[in-house]
């Protein structure tokens, strides 16, 4: 499942995973929202409601896109490790590099591609 994420003027392409997490994602797009920054971590809440699913993982690699339903949040990562366990529901299919230039509180938009 092909999506498009925006935060501000960064564009990135990526995966969401054919898993229930990814499915109930992909059903609520689209998503927009302001964004919150962590170290190497963009997130924000969504309206999803899931469990953590047979995914869920505290270590994640550069570029995943994890749920992490203690807050109903979309987590994008490039560098940072989660605070607790998120359900792995996609991958960032582009550059992730530019993640390096967002800023705390941007818009973000997650659409269907």
């Amino acid at each position: 499942m092909d999506i498009q994420i925006q935060i501000g003027s960064v564009v990135l392409k990526a995966i969401l995973h054919d898993t229930p997490t990814g499915r109930a994602i992909y059903k609520s797009l689209p998503l927009s929202d302001n964004v919150i920054t962590w170290g190497k971590e963009a997130y924000f809440s969504i309206p999803v409601h899931q469990a953590l699913d047979e995914t869920a993982t505290e270590t994640v690699s550069l570029g995943d896109i994890g749920y992490w339903p203690s807050g109903q949040c979309f987590c994008v990562f490039w560098g940072q490790q989660p605070i607790s366990a998120v359900s792995l529901c996609g991958k960032i299919t582009s550059d992730i590099s530019v993640l390096n230039t967002i800023q705390n509180n941007e818009k973000i938009t997650i659409s269907a591609i």
